[in-house]
């Protein structure tokens, strides 16, 4: 099925012309509008043969990678104060998130001193009866005894402190959290002078190192053959429709939603410049082994839908223009692979097709 015009040269180019350029200019200005060259409007293309590679698409969402991520919980319940960050922000390892005035921590900071004094005591003892000893005023199993209850005094004392150090007591008698490492502040549910307890299951604060990101994207029941370890895929994100983040699939969840019935597969990406950020929806092109062979096609762009049907714009000689219903086998995002419709060789309109389409039906 296709429609035959005979046209001016310049009949395309005038519609096309007015409706970008001259919509609102004087009748003084049209026919310099008119006597632009066509190719500044209008491009046109052969139909050729191509190679037809196979691709899939799928949708996901850009993630924290979990192996440079952290919840913080807090070690002790009491009243959090000096909460300077908040959701969003950079943080360096060590740097000072809260301090927690809490009764626990006073507690071992007063079992610390408690400590520190029976060793102290101890040691003392110990060193006395070994003086002894040497006169005769003390027996070996005098400085034994000493010696054993100076080392239970030593390890209680250093138990206090590891403990200490790894719930952050400090010898004001408060817990102070700090970041263990440094990255972003991507949850928190703590602000100043609020009150925290180790019974919640809510972290205190997560933080992540968005260096390295990850890709969860969606698979569905039909396409589950098409994906493999390992396999190269390419990503791309709205907020920078230019650009191309290269990675490969890494891991394939082999569960699927029951109510999507969808699979999860992961891409990690390296992220070094920051760009892309937890929560952007992501596109992954996934390249599959298989090819169609070789097949005629022309740019995705010259293709126009129209109730239904799709047309390529034919350019016959430089008179004539057809509207030519083509039959799509398979379109990869840049060319159109056809089964039927055109000829090797033919030229087609590869840019402003549908204004060219919608012009020569406007002409009927």
């Amino acid at each position: 099925m296709f429609y035959q015009f005979k046209c001016k040269p310049i009949f395309v180019l005038a519609i096309a012309f007015f409706l970008f350029s001259c919509k609102d200019a004087k009748k003084a200005q049209e026919p310099e509008c008119g006597a632009q060259s066509q190719s500044s409007v209008v491009q046109t293309g052969l139909v050729h043969e191509g190679i037809m590679s196979d691709e899939l698409l799928l949708n996901g969402d850009i993630c924290c990678d979990e192996s440079h991520m952290v919840k913080i919980f807090p070690p002790v319940s009491g009243k959090i104060t000096a909460v300077t960050h908040q959701v969003g922000d950079y943080v360096r390892r060590g740097e000072v998130l809260g301090i927690i005035h809490s009764e626990e921590a006073a507690d071992y900071s007063k079992g610390i001193q408690e400590a520190e004094a029976e060793y102290n005591i101890a040691r003392r003892d110990w060193r006395m009866k070994t003086d002894m000893l040497a006169s005769g005023m003390a027996s070996q199993k005098d400085v034994e005894e000493a010696h054993s209850r100076l080392m239970v005094a030593e390890a209680e004392r250093q138990r206090l402190h590891q403990v200490a150090g790894i719930s952050g007591f400090s010898r004001h008698a408060d817990a102070v959290v700090r970041s263990p490492l440094s990255g972003y502040i991507t949850a928190q549910s703590v602000y100043d002078q609020s009150y925290v307890d180790t019974g919640c299951d809510n972290p205190a604060y997560t933080i992540a190192n968005l260096s390295q990101v990850w890709v969860l994207a969606d698979v569905y029941e039909n396409d589950i053959s098409k994906v493999r370890m390992g396999q190269p895929v390419t990503v791309t994100v709205s907020a920078y429709p230019d650009q191309v983040f290269y990675g490969q699939i890494n891991k394939i969840y082999s569960v699927l939603d029951p109510d999507a019935k969808t699979m999860k597969v992961r891409v990690t990406l390296n992220n070094a410049k920051g760009l892309l950020k937890p929560g952007m929806f992501a596109t992954v092109h996934v390249a599959l082994r298989r090819s169609g062979g070789s097949m005629l096609c022309v740019p995705s762009d010259a293709v126009v839908f129209e109730n239904g049907h799709h047309y390529v714009v034919v350019v016959k000689g430089s008179k004539h223009y057809e509207c030519r219903e083509i039959s799509v086998a398979h379109d990869d995002g840049k060319h159109a692979f056809l089964s039927g419709g055109v000829k090797e060789g033919e030229r087609v309109v590869t840019a402003n097709a549908l204004l060219v389409f919608n012009a020569l039906e406007d002409a009927q």
